[in-house]
């Protein structure tokens, strides 16, 4: 592997950058560093950065501290380290795709009901909304109509990509750093939600359908001004997205539906693994759903998930990879081997919410307008007695989020 960007900039900087923090571990600065220029220089998905003994040589910390660094980047999928002949440190994803991927797989480990999810989200959407409704200008009316026609009434993959065409349009003219991260881990939830979803084809598609045109009403009462329909219009998208999560293995008791992953794939592309790694992966997480995440569970060693899956050892531990950065499985060593159920680490997803927050320069004021809305959320328990916040595991997870800014 040639000399990487990385590489050149370790050597010159590295040690010095690393030592200005005495608040931080030796790990955690190296691993802010490599960060820092990942997002800095724009590198992308599946750029090298190096390989880690070149690196620490580099940094001039020890192989030890900077493969305790890079872990740290592991864990929130930023990083990912290939063995054999052409391996090395890679970019796995963009820090925002990376953040994203982690909160969401985080609200999913805390099992939110379906109504505690639309709950959270429609808190978020409101805000999404009124700002929407007060920087619409002619470009976005534009933009919005155009998108608005594709959205038919007969069912159709090209609806589906519309309307997050729309919600994108939506969450980027409201400006909010943390409404975008927090609406967009909901929504990869709802893709996870669809991968393992218990309804039959016809049931589905009618959901997504419903859901297409009442995004499409919502942008045409934005368009007109009518902020108060394009509210109602959102509370009627929302009542069929939490049905989606209703029918989900993703909800305790339920199975998936067999092709349940392959249909939606063809609704969701950019969900679409391109690679047989990560569809074991998938099916690996489906396993974990179905169960219940039990913490501790085993499933298997490399040798019997290699047979399990037909594959050879470096596609198996490609697909664990995956699961690790993600902090959902952990393989084990020694005495302890084999593949088991983990619980997310909170506190690295938390530092990593806010460290994209404060790269993405949220201002105070945006962070309290997302505050209020989640603070204002009802919470009302099976009995219909009101309790703490907290009882809805999204909004206190955004909240706690915020409030370490």
């Amino acid at each position: 592997m040639a000399s990487s960007p990385l590489l050149s900039y370790l050597e010159h900087t590295g040690r010095t950058h690393a030592e200005q923090s005495s608040k931080m571990k030796l790990a955690e600065r190296i691993a802010r560093i490599i960060e820092d220029r990942i997002v800095i220089e724009a590198w992308p998905v599946g750029f090298a950065l190096g390989r880690e003994a070149e690196l620490a040589a580099a940094a001039d910390v020890s192989r030890w501290s900077f493969r305790e660094a890079i872990v740290l980047l592991e864990q929130i999928g930023m990083v990912e380290s290939r063995r054999g002949r052409n391996g090395g440190l890679f970019v796995a994803s963009t820090l925002f795709d990376a953040v994203r991927n982690g909160l969401s797989n985080y609200l999913e480990f805390l099992g939110p009901t379906p109504s505690e999810i639309r709950a959270a989200r429609k808190a978020l959407e409101s805000v999404m909304i009124k700002q929407s409704a007060e920087r619409m200008d002619d470009s976005t009316r534009a933009r919005l109509k155009t998108l608005a026609r594709a959205i038919g009434d007969d069912f159709s993959p090209e609806m589906i990509s519309a309307t997050a065409e729309i919600r994108r349009s939506l969450l980027d003219l409201a400006g909010n750093a943390a409404l975008s991260l927090f609406v967009h881990s909901i929504g990869q939830a709802l893709i996870h939600a669809s991968w393992y979803s218990a309804l039959d084809d016809e049931t589905f598609k009618g959901l997504m359908g419903a859901m297409a045109r009442s995004t499409r009403k919502t942008a045409e009462a934005l368009i007109e001004g009518d902020l108060e329909q394009a509210l109602v219009w959102d509370d009627q998208f929302l009542e069929h997205f939490e049905d989606v999560f209703c029918h989900s293995a993703m909800m305790s008791g339920l199975s998936s539906r067999e092709g349940a992953l392959e249909r939606a794939d063809q609704l969701f592309p950019a969900g679409r693994p391109p690679k047989k790694a990560e569809q074991i992966a998938r099916k690996l997480r489906q396993q974990i759903l179905e169960a219940g995440w039990p913490i501790g569970m085993h499933l298997g060693s490399e040798a019997e998930l290699m047979e399990r899956f037909d594959v050879g050892r470096a596609v198996i531990r490609e697909a664990i990879r995956s699961l690790e950065r993600l902090g959902v499985v952990e393989m084990g060593r020694g005495g302890a081997s084999g593949l088991r159920v983990v619980r997310p680490d909170p506190v690295q997803m938390t530092l990593a919410s806010t460290r994209y927050l404060r790269r993405a320069g949220l201002t105070a004021e945006e962070a309290a307008c997302v505050r209020n809305a989640l603070d204002a959320l009802p919470s009302v328990s099976a009995g219909g007695t009101h309790q703490h916040l907290g009882s809805n595991p999204l909004a206190g997870t955004f909240i706690k989020i915020l409030s370490e800014l």
